[in-house]
Order: C-alpha cells, then structure tokens, then sequence
C-alpha cells in the first residue's frame, strides 16, 4: 500500500522525468546537422544505404551496424523532421529498454513507476561527459548511446524467463548491433557478458549468455576487419608507443580525478531516492560500508577493467582523452554500480542521518526539479538562437552558390549549448568546412571570419 511519504517521492521523481523529456525534446527540436552528418547525407543520396556503408566501411568508419541506421536517416531526410524523430525515437527506445528490464528484476513494477525508465535515462543524461556529441548528434547516437540502450534491452532478453525459441535469435541480432556499434561499448558490453556468462552464469542460463557473447564479439570482429579503421588510424597523431601508452595512463587518472568527480553531484541527487526505496523494500540491505564494498567488490572490478580498457584504447588509437561520446559506457556502467549500491545503502544511511533520509532524498528532487527548469529555461533559448543562426547560413550559402561564388567568408555561430555545433574553421581545407560544402556541391569554398563565436566578440 502507497504511503504519503511513496506518494511524494514518486510525484517528485515522476516530475523530474517528465522535465527532462520536455527539455531533452524541446532542445533538440532546434537541432541541426553538422560536421560528418553531411558527408554521410551526401554519401547515401549519391549511394544508398547499403553500398554508403560499405564505402565508408573500406575508407573511413568500419562501424557497419550503427552506419546502417545512420544511413537508414539520411536516406528518408527531412529538415525539421529528421532529428526532432531521432531525439523522440532515443526516449522511446530508453523507455522500453529499462522499463523491461524493471518488468523483469521488481515484478512490482506498474503503471505507478511508467515514470521510471525516463528517470534512468536522465540520470545517464547528466552523468555524461558530454551533451552534444552523445546526446544529439546524429551521426553519433546510433553508434554509443543507442549501443548502451541496445545492451539494456539485450540484458533484458538475457534474464527472462522462456521463450528461447524466439529469444535466441533476437538476442542474437541486438548483440550483433552493439558489437557493430562502436568499440568502446562493444569492448565494455563483452568485459560484462565474459564475466556473467562465464565465470557466473551457472544459475541464470549461461547459454543464452554464450549465444550474445559470441554475437557481440562477430559483431566487433567485422569492425575491426574494416579498411575504415586503418584509413582512420593513419590521419590521427603518430606517436611512439612507450607515448601512448603513457598517454593511457593519463587518461585513467585524468578519468578519476577530474571527469568522474564532475558528474558525482548529479549521481548523487539521482540515487538517493533510490537509496531511502531500497531502506522501505528491506531487501539486500548491508550493516556498513565494509559489507557495502565486499559485497559489490566485483562490480568495483568490472567497472575498473571498463575504465582501464577504455582509457588505453584512447591512449593508442587517438594518442589522446578521445571525445566525450566514448566514454559513455563508464558513465553508465557508474550509474549502474551507483544504483546498485544506494539500494543496499538505504538503512545505514538512514541510520546516521538519525531518519532523515527520506527527507533528504526529497530535497535532493527539489533541487533538481528546480536546477532542470533552470536549464530549460537557459539552453532553449540558446539552442532557438543557435537554429537561427544556421538556418541563416545556409540560406547565404545556397544564395552564394546560386550566383557562382567560389568562396565565402561566414559569420561566426552562436554557442550550441547542449546541442552539437554545426562551426567549422578559418581554414576551407579543414575536414567540417569541407563536409559543408560538400552539401552544396562542393562548388563553394566556406570559412568563418575568425574562431570566436558571435556571443565572445
């Protein structure tokens, strides 16, 4: 039975998620393509789905599966329409994911927590390095954050119960996916499916777990066999390898004391509520932190080798931190292991916070309930004014090609906010100004006046 207490924490949580898919779809209303999204755009018009995916499988990006669906939009492009449908389908794809996965792991769950999954999606949300790139860029959602929503769907298939006959093979093609991905989730996703399918899968149908290992693992073998990958490898930094891998090394420790510390404030906000619904189930509750860390200590360990993994393909393939939308397999493996701890942690919380726990799990929501709305109200007119702005550029552009310039200077863009930048550079051979003539035909060279946006002049 609902208490007043369930009813107010439920109220506060489900505003909060109904916030973020306003804002999440408000923003992303005024998205608009940019960088590599028109090469691709202009590759399937000219090839079509297919043979635009085998093109830049042999020359630039071997990530088959996620270029299918990349393609599978540009090939049916709309403006206004396209990316306002991938941002809707993103929500639509989380909701299912997770709330499949709540179906299975609390039979509890009912109409009362629909609400749920889009909390979850959320907390990922601001628990990411980075909003644009991961968030709202098209050429890059289905390659890492619709592999992370794909290995939350696939998990679900893992741990139901029956219909094998169906499930094999379903299991099969979303794990084929992630491994097509991208290969910072598909390495992550395998770490976790070797561990529970081989090492603890004796109880939970190790089989099945075998059937997506081996589906995941093709699935990257493909990418790797992929030209694209050494074509790629080649036009980033050259360094001696004793240099990246130090490199790797700073990556691990720049991970864990200055981008992980960043986003433990959201994390925080986000499961404390789960901490005080873990005190009132009394289910898996721990005595202290000691049985908290020894009880999770494999999950500490996955999470680790995820990091560590991540951090040395960075170090040698990018000779760098690599960009945010890489990283986006820690942040949820994080979110996770979070979760799962602020369940267990809900009576010794409540213990030393002497029963106010609840009381500040709902201030936590407060908080953030009034933080969200006052992003709402900063980055909508931000991302409004940014549209503008390049509707306005290409308008200029396709003008200027209509009376046969070959050269054009253009206005710097506004700041983006959370939405990836359409800006290219003062130089016309540089990869984005080229992209964006290719939309045109490449019968105009385009650069911006100088690198500052309008809004720092």
């Amino acid at each position: 039975m609902d208490t007043t207490r369930e009813k107010w924490m439920n109220l506060l949580m489900g505003a909060n998620a109904f916030i973020f898919v306003v804002t999440f779809l408000s923003i992303g209303f005024y998205n608009r393509p940019s960088a590599d999204d028109f090469q691709y755009l202009a590759l399937t018009r000219e090839h079509g789905v297919w043979d635009a995916m085998v093109l830049l499988y042999h020359n630039w990006n071997p990530r088959w599966a996620s270029t299918l669906v990349v393609n599978g939009f540009f090939s049916g492009w709309q403006d206004g329409v396209t990316l306002p449908l991938l941002h809707v389908l993103t929500m639509a794809l989380g909701w299912a994911a997770f709330a499949m996965l709540f179906k299975i792991i609390f039979q509890e769950f009912t109409i009362m927590y629909l609400y749920l999954p889009f909390y979850v999606l959320a907390g990922l949300f601001y628990v990411s390095f980075g909003t644009g790139d991961t968030w709202y860029w098209l050429c890059s959602v289905p390659m890492y954050l619709w592999g992370v929503l794909a290995v939350a769907f696939g998990f679900g298939l893992l741990i139901m119960n029956g219909g094998k006959w169906w499930r094999i093979p379903m299991v099969t093609l979303v794990f084929l996916y992630v491994g097509g991905s991208s290969e910072t989730v598909a390495v992550c996703t395998l770490i976790l499916l070797i561990y529970i399918g081989l090492l603890r899968g004796e109880s939970i149908g190790p089989r099945m777990f075998h059937v997506a290992t081996i589906a995941c693992l093709t699935g990257l073998i493909i990418d790797a066999m992929g030209n694209g990958a050494q074509v790629r490898f080649e036009h980033l930094p050259q360094m001696p390898l004793t240099d990246r891998l130090l490199i790797a090394l700073k990556n691990y420790g720049r991970l864990l004391l200055f981008r992980i510390p960043t986003v433990l404030p959201a994390m925080l906000a986000f499961l404390l509520p789960v901490a005080w619904m873990g005190m009132i189930t009394r289910q898996s509750q721990v005595s202290g932190l000691s049985e908290l860390f020894s009880g999770n200590r494999h999950g500490f360990a996955l999470t680790d080798i995820m990091m560590l993994f991540v951090s040395l393909m960075m170090g040698l393939l990018m000779s760098d931190m690599g960009p945010d939308r890489a990283w986006l397999p820690i942040s949820a493996a994080m979110l996770v292991l979070g979760a799962a701890m602020a369940w267990q942690l809900g009576d010794w919380l409540d213990a030393k916070l002497k029963g106010w726990l609840f009381h500040l799990a709902l201030v936590a929501q407060v908080v953030l309930l009034g933080y969200q709305v006052g992003e709402l109200a900063i980055e909508l007119p931000r991302a409004m004014r940014y549209a503008e702005a390049v509707d306005d550029r290409m308008q200029n552009i396709a003008e200027a090609v209509e009376l046969g310039d070959t050269l054009l200077a253009l206005r710097p863009l506004p700041d983006a906010g959370w939405l990836q930048s359409a800006e290219i550079r003062t130089d016309t051979a540089h990869h984005l100004n080229r992209h964006l003539s290719l939309h045109f035909g490449g019968k105009v060279k385009l650069f911006v006046q100088d690198s500052l946006t309008s809004e720092a002049e």
